[in-house]
């Protein structure tokens, strides 16, 4: 039984891991977007 808790721990912590890495991603990708539209933007108004 020891062995099954220890192995969902792990499983939770990787779990926690990969959904920190893609919030932080998520996060990295909406902003590049962002910067994209604004200099499309600017560019339309010169």
């Amino acid at each position: 039984m020891a062995g099954a808790i220890e192995a969902h721990a792990a499983l939770l912590l990787a779990r926690r891991a990969e959904k920190n890495y893609l919030l932080r991603e998520g996060s990295r990708y909406v902003d590049q977007v962002h910067n994209r539209v604004d200099e499309r933007h600017h560019v339309g108004r010169e």
